[in-house]
């Protein structure tokens, strides 16, 4: 999830092979593999989400401030209406000390959407 969501200006993709759960990378590098040819054949592969897909975007970034800090609000919906919002919003944290809470939030939050995600799609997932 994190690798099909970086926006660092290099296109990868990753997919989940239904047949026994194998994960395929590829990344626009000129390093990897070339992907299978009917790994878009979604009865066999079915494409990693992005965490927009997920809907873990800025959804969770509001949510994170409101249960923490909830006097800031205001501000970080102000910093979702214009470029750089993750960076402003991760230097708030720091001066809050709050940014540790927020990585544990987020990996809470991207394992439960992940969880749900592979139910969704009947994948088998480890307890």
């Amino acid at each position: 999830v994190e690798l099909v969501s970086a926006a660092s200006g290099i296109d990868s993709e990753a997919y989940i092979r239904r047949s026994d759960l194998k994960v395929i990378v590829w990344i626009e590098d000129g390093e990897s593999d070339p992907l299978p040819p009917n790994v878009y054949d979604e009865s066999l592969f079915i494409a990693v989400p992005t965490k927009n897909e997920l809907e873990l975007d800025r959804r969770l970034a509001f949510e994170f401030t409101e249960a923490h800090l909830s006097d800031e609000y205001e501000v970080v919906q102000a910093f979702f209406k214009k470029k750089g919002a993750y960076g402003r919003f991760r230097d708030l944290l720091e001066r809050n000390k709050k940014l540790e809470l927020w990585y544990e939030y987020q990996a809470k939050a991207v394992h439960r959407a992940l969880r749900s995600w592979c139910k969704m799609h009947n994948l088998k997932t480890a307890s």
